[in-house]
């Protein structure tokens, strides 16, 4: 699960944005939130974030997923290094803290365009803060004493623009495969306004997966009774072997009439629907695994009653494994804290002052916003900022 992340100096982000997963003394919807040793109050499950056109929603997003690739590849990737215009030159840093076992682990990592400039792993089993490594700036390394095995030799091997935690979990010592592991195989994107389902056609390959798939599909009303892996055309000519069968795939959609099922290709679904399937795809892929599902642009696509069934499924009553999700969002029908959130689960990213850069805050940063409170009219009525500036014309 995660606790936090935090990311400066990155596209609009001059300063500091950092999202908590820490549940407050809140008492609303109790099933939004995941009772650990983590926090005293809980980990929420869900998180949503507002804010204008060009704020920096979508960047935000690409942070988590340039940390993923980061540690994920065995060098920098090429665009990962984007800094607030008025910082160019000036180091990137990311910083994650996660629960995952029981174990809280604390992963920093600062970067500029050529090579990695700082970065360490803590963790706290038993509560107790210990370090596991340490890379300077000036490029040398620290080690906790009870973690150090092996590790001194694989810092030799790590190349200036690799990051250690790379180096380290494929080289299989413990503590660090397990926070790589997390990041690079337990963190889930999703595009919501694209209709490629490629990584759904791969997930449904667990039968598990895809009768749940279904089972939502139907309680959605969309129409979709079966989904079936078929080939594209209905025929495939093996003449030339078995090595293009996999591009030549595809997911077929049931529909019912007259009392059997036809099924259609994708190019006949609607592009809401893709969206939906791909989101309900990943998100019970991470429920398995109690992973975490990013979503940009959520509910760009679907009706909002479709987007609050999806924020329902992360409920803990239907969530036994403590998945998460991090969206953002335009759609101000489900910024609900009756039915929907509860308010230290919704977060705004403004930027009136690109010199200083998007701010990130909570909307529990407030004094006065009492429990059930109309969000969505403070909200309008530019309670909170976060608003587009429009000149009327």
């Amino acid at each position: 699960m995660i606790i936090s992340f935090a990311v400066t100096n990155y596209g609009p982000f001059k300063e500091s944005a950092e999202l908590s997963m820490k549940g407050s003394i809140y008492d609303e919807h109790p099933e939004n939130v995941i009772k650990t040793t983590a926090n005293e109050d809980g980990l929420l499950t869900s998180a949503m974030i507002y804010g204008p056109n060009a704020s920096g929603k979508s960047s935000f997003i690409n942070a988590l997923k340039t940390l993923q690739d980061i540690v994920k590849n065995h060098k920098l990737p090429s665009a990962c290094y984007n800094p607030h215009v008025t910082e160019i030159g000036k180091p990137t840093s990311m910083e994650i803290k996660m629960y995952i076992n029981e174990v809280l682990y604390h992963y920093f990592i600062s970067y500029n365009a050529e090579k990695i400039v700082e970065e360490y792993l803590y963790h706290s089993p038993c509560g107790r803060r210990g370090l596991i490594f340490y890379r300077k700036s000036n490029g040398e390394y620290e080690f906790g004493r009870t973690v150090m095995k092996g590790q001194k030799s694989i810092s030799y091997r790590t190349l200036e623009d690799m990051s250690y935690l790379y180096a380290a979990g494929i080289g299989k010592n413990e503590f660090c495969y397990t926070v790589r592991n997390e990041i690079v195989n337990n963190m889930f994107f999703i595009n919501g306004v694209s209709s490629d389902v490629s990584d759904a056609l791969e997930i449904l390959n667990d039968e598990g997966i895809k009768s749940r798939t279904i089972k939502s599909l139907k309680d959605l009303g969309l129409g979709i009774v079966d989904l079936e892996i078929g080939i594209k055309g209905g025929e495939l000519n093996l003449d030339n072997g078995f090595s293009d069968i996999e591009e030549k795939r595809e997911i077929k959609f049931g529909r019912e009439y007259n009392d059997s099922v036809k099924y259609f290709p994708v190019k006949y679904i609607s592009a809401g629907t893709l969206v939906c399937l791909n989101i309900l795809c990943n998100s019970f892929k991470a429920m398995d695994n109690g992973g975490l599902v990013i979503i940009d642009n959520f509910s760009s696509l679907l009706h909002p009653e479709v987007a609050k069934y999806i924020i329902s499924l992360f409920n803990t009553k239907n969530n036994v494994n403590n998945a998460q999700m991090i969206a953002n969002s335009n759609d101000q029908i489900i910024m609900d804290t009756e039915e929907v959130f509860r308010r230290d689960q919704i977060f705004f990213i403004d930027n009136n002052n690109p010199d200083v850069g998007s701010k990130f805050y909570a909307l529990s940063g407030f004094n006065g916003v009492k429990k059930y409170y109309e969000i969505r009219k403070g909200y309008a009525t530019d309670r909170y900022g976060a608003l587009p500036r429009i000149n009327k014309l």
